[in-house]
C-alpha cells in the first residue's frame, strides 16, 4: 500500500468518525428532554408536561404502603390448639362429674337423724381447686356451686352441649377475635337450655373459659402477605402518560412533584447523563453495522465503490440533519422521505426501503420515542420506494408526490383516531405531514441533479438523459459507425423487452445496449456492420485481428470515464462480451495453421479479457448482442428458424458459463427467449400488398 493509499484509507475512517460523532452528539442533545432551572417550593414560571410515559414512584409507594397496611394477619389451623381445647372440655366434665359424685355419695351415707347439714359449696370449692390443678382455670363461686347442685337431667343437658358444641368449635377456624362470638351463637342454637332452665351465660363463661383459639397467629406468613401485596402494588405502578400535565404556571413545586420531574429527568441537575449518551451510541453503532451487513448481505453488487457508499451516506445524513430542526416543529415534520426516493431512484427498491427504515429508526429519538412517527414515517417511505420503481417520465414526480402525501396523510389520521387524539391534535399532525411528505419528494427531485453531478450516479432522469440520439456519444456514435449505431438500438429494443419480462430493469437495459459498442468509435472501419466493401481483416493474420476486435469493450471502458457514464453502464460495456472466444478468427487461425502458415493458436488468445455478467441486465445486454448480430449475419427471416438459432446461442453461452455471475434463472433465460422471439415477430412481419386501384393517387 503506499503513501497516497494510507493516507486516502485514513482520510475516510477519520470522516467515517467525525460523521458519527456529529450524529451522535446530535441525536443527544436533540433527543434529550428539556430541562427546567427549578427547585422543590419554587413557583413554576411554565406549564410542565410530562415529556415521556413515566411512573409516578411517590403515588405507586404510597399506595403499596397502604395496600401493605390493610394486609390482615395470617392466621394458620392449629390441630393441637384445638386437641387442646377439647381437652380442657373433657377434663372439666369429668372434674365436675367427680365431685357431684362425691357431694351425692355423702348426701345418701349422711345419717338421717343428723343435724348436720351437707351443704354443695364445700365439693364446689373441691370442683375449682382440682380444675385449678389439672387444667389451670377457675370457675366463680356461682358457677362452681350451680354445677354442683343442679339436678341430673340438667347437667346431663349441660355436659352433652359443652361437648357438642367444643367439638363444632374446634372443628372450625377460629381466631382470637372470633371465638366469643362463635360460643355465643352455638349456646344460642341449643333449645335444651330453656327447657332445663339453664341460664345460658353459664355454658357461655365456661366455654369461654375452657377454649382457646386454634388458628394461630404466623407472623412469617404475615410478613409474606404484606410484602406479597406491597410488591403487587409495585409492579403496577400508577403511570402518568406523555403529555400529561405535572406542573401548571404559578403553582409551588411540592417534594413529591419535585421528585416526580427529577424521575422525568426535566431537572437540570448539572450531571452529564452519560448513561443515556451510552444508549445514543449503541442505537447508532447498532444502525451502522446493520446497514453495513445489508449492504454486504444483499447489496454489494448495487453499492459497491466508495462513491456509491458516501452517496447513501449523504442521502441518509441530509435529512437527518433537517430533522434535528424540524422535529421541533412536529413529530410528523422529520422529512425522512428523501432517503426513499434518492436512494429507490440510484440504488433500487429494496436498498431504499430498507436504508428509509433504519433512517426512521435514528430519527425516532428526536420526536420523544413516539411511535406515531415510526408508523408515518415507515408507511410513507415504503410508499415513496414503491411509486419510484422503474419511474421513466417526469410526470410521474407528481405521482410520487401525491401518493406520498397521501399515504402519510392517512396514516396520521388513522393512527391519531386509535390513539384517541382531539381533532385539533389530528389536523395539527396531518397539516405537518402532508407538508413534510410533500416538500421531501419536490426536495428529493430537485436534489437529483446535484446527486448525479457529485456522485455520477444514475437515477430515471439521467438514463433518460443518456437515452436521447443528441448526446454527444450517441451522436458521435451515428455519424462516425452507423451500423453500429443501428445495431446498438435493435440491442436495446431486445434487452428492454427481455428486462421488462423478467422483472429487471428496462431503462438500464436500453440505456447499457445503446452505449455497450462505443468502443468501436476507436476503429470503426474494422468491424464489419460499418464496412462498405472492403474489409481489412482481410490483410490481417488472425491473431492481429482478434487483439483489434477484442479490445473494443476495454476501449469503451476508456471512452465511457471519459464522458462520465453512471458506474452501472460502464460496467454493462466492460462485461458484454465476459470472457467468450472470437470464434471466427479462431477458425480462421485453425485453418491457417493446417496449412502451415502459421503454429496451432492457442484457443485463450482468442478470448476476450473482460469479465462475465454479474447482473440480469448486463446478462440480457450479452444475449440480445449475441443474437442480434447472428441474425443479422445469418439473413434468418423465419420465426421458427430465428427459435433453432437463438436457442443454440443461448445455449453456447451457458456451456461457456458465461451467466453463471449473473443471477439469472432457467425461468428468467426462456422468458428471454420468448421476449427476443416476440421482438423478432414484429420484425419478420411483411408488408400485406394491395391490388391496383387504377388510381392516379401517389
Amino acid at each position: 500500500m503506499n503513501t497516497r493509499t494510507r493516507i486516502i484509507k485514513y482520510l475516510q475512517y477519520f470522516m467515517v468518525l467525525v460523521m458519527t460523532s456529529g450524529i451522535i452528539i446530535a441525536m443527544y442533545y436533540g433527543s434529550i428532554p428539556e430541562k427546567y432551572n427549578l427547585k422543590s417550593g419554587d413557583i413554576s414560571p411554565y406549564d410542565i408536561n410530562a415529556t415521556r410515559r413515566v411512573t409516578d414512584t411517590q403515588t405507586t409507594k404510597q399506595r403499596a404502603a397502604q395496600a401493605q397496611a390493610e394486609t390482615p394477619d395470617v392466621y394458620l389451623y392449629d390441630q393441637n390448639a384445638a386437641s387442646s381445647s377439647l381437652q380442657n372440655v373433657y377434663k372439666f366434665l369429668d372434674a365436675v362429674i367427680f365431685s357431684r359424685q362425691e357431694y351425692r355419695n355423702d348426701l345418701l351415707e349422711q345419717d338421717p337423724e343428723s343435724d348436720e347439714v351437707i351443704e354443695p359449696i364445700a365439693y364446689a370449692d373441691q370442683l375449682k381447686t382440682r380444675l385449678s390443678d389439672e387444667i389451670g382455670v377457675v370457675l366463680s363461686d356461682e358457677t362452681s356451686v350451680m354445677l354442683i347442685d343442679m339436678d341430673d337431667a340438667s347437667y346431663e343437658s349441660l355436659s352433652r352441649h359443652l361437648e357438642d358444641i367444643s367439638s363444632h368449635i374446634m372443628s372450625l377456624s377460629i381466631s382470637e377475635e372470633n371465638l366469643p362470638v362463635r360460643i355465643i351463637s352455638e349456646v344460642s342454637k341449643a333449645a335444651d337450655f330453656d327447657v332445663f332452665k339453664i341460664d345460658r351465660n353459664i355454658p357461655v363463661s365456661i366455654l369461654n373459659i375452657l377454649l382457646k383459639p386454634n388458628m394461630a397467629y404466623d407472623k412469617s406468613a404475615t410478613d409474606a402477605a404484606r410484602a406479597l401485596a406491597y410488591n403487587t402494588v409495585m409492579e403496577n405502578p400508577v403511570l402518568i402518560e406523555k403529555g400529561t400535565r405535572i406542573i401548571s404556571y404559578g403553582e409551588i413545586i411540592t417534594p413529591d412533584k419535585y421528585e416526580l420531574l427529577l424521575e422525568m429527568e426535566i431537572i437540570n441537575t448539572g450531571e452529564f447523563d452519560f448513561l443515556y449518551l451510552g444508549g445514543v451510541i449503541l442505537l447508532i453503532l447498532m444502525i451502522i453495522v446493520f446497514v453495513l451487513f445489508f449492504i454486504q448481505k444483499t447489496e454489494k453488487d448495487n453499492i459497491q465503490s466508495l462513491r456509491d457508499k458516501i452517496a447513501v451516506a449523504v442521502a441518509m445524513l441530509i435529512p437527518f440533519i433537517l430533522s434535528f430542526f424540524f422535529v421541533k416543529l412536529s413529530v410528523f415534520a422529520p422529512p425522512v422521505y428523501i432517503t426513499a426516493l434518492l436512494i429507490t431512484a440510484y440504488y433500487g427498491f429494496r436498498a431504499g426501503v430498507f436504508m428509509s427504515v433504519f433512517l426512521s429508526f435514528a430519527v425516532f429519538p428526536l420526536t420523544g420515542f413516539d411511535p406515531k412517527f415510526l408508523f408515518v414515517a415507515i408507511t410513507g417511505s415504503f410508499v415513496a420506494s414503491l411509486f419510484t420503481i422503474g419511474i421513466s417520465k417526469r410526470n410521474n414526480y407528481a405521482l410520487i408526490i401525491i401518493s406520498t402525501t397521501l399515504t402519510c396523510f392517512l396514516s396520521t389520521v388513522a393512527m391519531d383516531i386509535l390513539t384517541k387524539s382531539s381533532l385539533r391534535e389530528t389536523l395539527f399532525d396531518s397539516v405537518y405531514a402532508v407538508a413534510s411528505s410533500s416538500v421531501s419528494i419536490i426536495l428529493a427531485l430537485g436534489f437529483m441533479p446535484l446527486f448525479e453531478m457529485i456522485f455520477n450516479s444514475v437515477s430515471p432522469l439521467k438514463l433518460i438523459e443518456l437515452a436521447q440520439p443528441g448526446n454527444p456519444l450517441l451522436s458521435r456514435l451515428f455519424t462516425e459507425a452507423p451500423g453500429t449505431s443501428q445495431h446498438c438500438v435493435m440491442v436495446g429494443n431486445l434487452a428492454e423487452a427481455a428486462a421488462e419480462a423478467i422483472g429487471a430493469n428496462p431503462l438500464v437495459a436500453r440505456v447499457g445496449a445503446y452505449y455497450h459498442d462505443i468502443g468501436k468509435l476507436e476503429n470503426p472501419d474494422m468491424f464489419t456492420e460499418n464496412q462498405t466493401g472492403y474489409n481489412p481483416h482481410d490483410d490481417l493474420d488472425p491473431n492481429r485481428s482478434v487483439k483489434i476486435i477484442t479490445s473494443h469493450p476495454e476501449a469503451g471502458l476508456r471512452l465511457a470515464r471519459r464522458y462520465r457514464l453512471p458506474p452501472i453502464i460502464i460496467k454493462m460495456i466492460y462485461e458484454h462480451h465476459g470472457t467468450s472466444k472470437q470464434a471466427f478468427f479462431y477458425h480462421k487461425a485453425l485453418e491457417l495453421s493446417k496449412s502451415g502458415d502459421m503454429p496451432e493458436p492457442d484457443p485463450n488468445d482468442f478470448k476476450y479479457r473482460t469479465s462475465r455478467p454479474s447482473f440480469k441486465e448486463s446478462a440480457i445486454l450479452m444475449l440480445a448482442d449475441t443474437v442480434e448480430a447472428a441474425m443479422k449475419s445469418t439473413g434468418v427471416n423465419e420465426l421458427e428458424k430465428a427459435e433453432v438459432l437463438i436457442r443454440k446461442l443461448v445455449r453456447h453461452k451457458i456451456e461457456e458459463d458465461q451467466l453463471m455471475d449473473s443471477d439469472l434463472s432457467f425461468r428468467d433465460i426462456e422468458q428471454i427467449i420468448q421476449s427476443f422471439l416476440h421482438v423478432y415477430s414484429g420484425h419478420f412481419r411483411i408488408r400485406i400488398k394491395y391490388p391496383d386501384d387504377n388510381s392516379d393517387t401517389k
